[in-house]
């Protein structure tokens, strides 16, 4: 049987080489032998922050669906510079409202 279960209780993990997530996630199954791993995406709330190799700081904090933002969020984008980006407000698949 294929589907989504939520995971109950809350995931602390290393995203790729240059990130961190903290929060919910979903957990699609699979049949044995299919694969070695599960997919997983952050999904409910939780927070992710992302170091680009440029330097480049992405932290997301708010509401996911599925691996996207979605619904009431903020990302902050800090460059090497110092500068900064904030985008606060409702996400609709991964864009902003």
């Amino acid at each position: 049987m294929f589907g989504l279960f939520k995971k109950s209780d809350d995931a602390n993990e290393t995203v790729g080489p240059n990130g961190h997530y903290e929060g919910e996630i979903l957990c699609a199954d699979y049949a044995a032998g299919d694969s070695d791993h599960h997919d997983m995406w952050p999904h409910g709330k939780g927070k992710m922050t992302v170091t680009l190799e440029d330097g480049t700081v992405e932290v997301y904090e708010g509401s996911w669906e599925v691996g996207q933002f979605h619904g009431q969020g903020k990302l902050t984008v800090t460059t090497p510079n110092g500068a900064t980006e904030v985008t606060e407000g409702d996400w609709n698949k991964g864009e902003p409202q």
